[in-house]
């Protein structure tokens, strides 16, 4: 059955992509409101110093359709705008002539008081407040001093505007923006992701995947128990503090990772890799690279007596062992090894 299983499932194409981390992915907020209100507050002031002139305002009122307002595109700019009611308005622009209140949605629902918020700010600066939602998807926001702006709307006007801007100091700023919109639009697409073929083969073959998943996390674990075995009898024979033994694996590979830790006599810090898969056992050898102690790991393997060669700066020694080897013989390989370096 499973073999029918795989057969079928190597015929679906895979449409994985790997995408292009921003700055947003790699600290760990893509979808935070506050993260993505802190930027967008940044750019729409344009006393700091990203020289981008308007440019944010500018292309947010052509979105919102206030063109014919003739607003003044330069605005001061808070964040977390306390009302007296306790609510707090995400952004507030404010100049002389009008102010604009802007609530900012990314996943979550419009539950706010929007009528306190404009209500604030018409009572604060006694003039004309425009209300906005800013919003991933669509929102209505049911309330006639508000409009909904689409961010793929707002965005497209954005970028059609961006290229005279190419050139100006600080890019770096620039580059933060781009990051902003892709982080976006990432956000935008992420339920469309899902491979259909692979979706549809799910829903032909639901009893199938669910025991093939079973058998592959029980092999998983039994590997891992295996690993578990090997490290604490190598740690049981030398009864040396100074060795660590870590398991280490990568999901969803089909191996596992017995490693050791150590140091010769001289210092250099060595690791051994002791790798099972579901064929066999190899080991691999290499140096921890620290400042001030390095080693060439294959004339000292070689000066040891092992037979091997080279592949990515680690000795991949000829010798294997099958993987149905009992964790005790592999454990008193792994000692022998540890014990032919050090010496």
């Amino acid at each position: 059955m499973f073999e029918s299983l795989l057969e079928s499932f190597n015929g679906i194409q895979s449409t994985h992509i790997v995408k292009d981390e921003t700055i947003f992915d790699i600290c760990g907020f893509p979808h935070y409101e506050n993260v993505v209100s802190n930027v967008l507050a940044f750019f729409f002031d344009d006393g700091k110093k990203h020289n981008l002139n308007g440019l944010l305002t500018e292309s947010f009122i052509e979105a919102a359709n206030y063109t014919d307002h003739n607003l003044d595109l330069q605005f001061q700019v808070e964040r977390e705008v306390k009302t007296n009611s306790g609510g707090y308005i995400d952004l507030l622009l404010h100049n002389d002539s009008c102010c604009m209140v802007i609530e900012n949605k990314i996943f979550s629902p419009l539950n706010n008081d929007i009528q306190d918020y404009i209500d604030y700010a018409r009572e604060r600066y006694n003039n004309n407040a425009y209300g906005v939602i800013l919003s991933i998807w669509e929102i209505d926001p049911k309330n006639i001093d508000y409009v909904n702006v689409n961010y793929s709307l707002f965005f497209d006007i954005l970028k059609s505007k961006l290229g005279h801007f190419l050139g100006v100091q600080n890019n770096q700023y620039l580059f933060l923006l781009i990051d902003l919109i892709n982080n976006i639009q990432e956000l935008e697409h992420g339920g469309s992701s899902m491979n259909p073929e692979f979706l549809s083969f799910i829903r032909r073959n639901k009893e199938g995947v669910l025991k093939f998943g079973t058998e592959l996390k029980i092999y998983h674990d039994e590997l891992r128990n295996i690993i578990k075995q090997v490290n604490s009898t190598v740690i049981e024979i030398l009864q040396d503090p100074s060795v660590k033994q870590t398991p280490w694996r990568r999901l969803p590979e089909l191996c596992d990772y017995a490693v050791s830790d150590f140091r010769l006599e001289n210092g250099v810090r060595i690791a051994i890799d002791s790798r099972a898969d579901p064929d066999k056992w190899e080991f691999r050898i290499y140096v921890i690279r620290e400042q001030g102690l390095d080693l060439s790991i294959g004339d000292h393997c070689v000066n040891k007596g092992l037979i091997g060669e080279v592949i990515d700066n680690r000795f991949l020694l000829n010798e294997t062992l099958p993987i149905e080897t009992d964790p005790i013989e592999v454990a008193n390989k792994i000692v022998d090894l540890i014990r032919v370096l050090i010496i």
